[in-house]
This record gives structure tokens, sequence and C-alpha cells, in this order.
């Protein structure tokens, strides 16, 4: 199976149709920004949006992952990019 990840700023939420149509958990404001989770399975998304591009609380929504890095499943190497990712 393996695992998907990309940056907050990376994952944008939009007002498209089609496909899986989650609704947004909660709104966050950041200053210049607007954060939101969306819950996707058993997953929450965290997202950023341009803070004039915002939805609201049980607001449906689409989903779109600008450079996703897929991960294999069970791969020491891939576990050891996380981490080093991780790292600041």
């Amino acid at each position: 199976m393996g695992m998907v990840a990309a940056r907050p700023d990376a994952i944008g939420p939009s007002g498209g149709s089609g496909g899986c149509q989650p609704r947004v958990e909660k709104r966050i404001f950041l200053a210049d920004r607007a954060g939101c989770l969306i819950p996707v399975g058993s997953q929450t998304l965290k997202a950023q949006t341009p803070h004039r591009v915002f939805f609201f609380r049980d607001e449906k929504c689409a989903v779109r992952l600008a450079a996703p890095v897929r991960h294999p499943a069970d791969d020491e190497a891939a576990e050891k990019e996380r981490l080093r990712r991780q790292l600041v």
C-alpha cells in the first residue's frame, strides 16, 4: 500500500466537484494564511490556503495534493527519508 505525504501548503482544498468530497472539520486563522483540518478516511489533513480563500466548518471541498511524495510500505529507506525530512 504505502504512504503519500505532502506539506500543508501543498494540500489545497478547492470548490471543485467529483471524487472524494470531505467536509472541513475546523478552520484556523494563521495571519497571512487560512488553515483547515480535513478528515479523509482515518487520517486528518492539515491544509493551508491564502487568507482570502477559506472554507467554513462542515463545508464540502475537493482536495488537491501538489507534488505529493509516495513512500512504499515497509521500506526501511523510506522510513529513514521520512525521519530525515522531519528534522529541522
